[in-house]
């Protein structure tokens, strides 16, 4: 069986829009397809403002969900407050870098092996943890992987 989905095509037809507002920069996710930071009271669910991605999608989650059945309205746009880690290159992250999403953690950092999540509008120090601006976009992530792995050698 396929997963959940909030968008259920019975009684639409095919060049019908289906998405809400800002052409479609807003997506409806069931929770429990979400992969967003662990909190450590009660239920884990998504809460309003996490980072969070599904397969090659990533977003800031607009809601908190009461129910892993719910479906959790997604920013894929945007400029947010994000925790942001700097350790991967063993630099500081600066502005207009770009930063990464952890796929099995939902962790925002410098770490290129995770799916781009958007670019840094502050700096972090390498090994810290900060709160900065981040301009999310969820990205051609396919275009990524063909890019790194296919570059020329300099």
């Amino acid at each position: 069986m396929a997963d959940p989905t909030a968008y259920d095509a019975t009684k639409h037809e095919a060049g019908e829009e289906c998405s809400s507002t800002n052409e479609g920069r807003y997506v409806s996710i069931i929770e429990s397809v979400l992969t967003h930071p662990t909190h450590d009271a009660g239920l884990d669910l998504v809460r309003k403002g996490d980072p969070c991605v599904t397969f090659e999608l990533c977003g800031v989650s607009m809601g908190t969900a009461t129910a892993v059945t719910e479906a959790v309205n997604i920013d894929t746009e945007g400029v947010w407050w994000l925790d942001v880690e700097s350790w991967f290159f063993a630099m500081d992250i600066s502005v207009g870098q770009r930063v990464y999403i952890d796929p099995t953690t939902a962790v925002v950092s410098d770490d290129i092996t995770g799916m781009p999540f958007g670019w840094a509008l502050g700096p972090v120090t390498d090994g810290e943890t900060e709160l900065i601006a981040v301009k999310v976009h969820s990205t051609e992530w396919l275009f990524w992987v063909f890019w790194w792995f296919f570059q020329e050698p300099k």
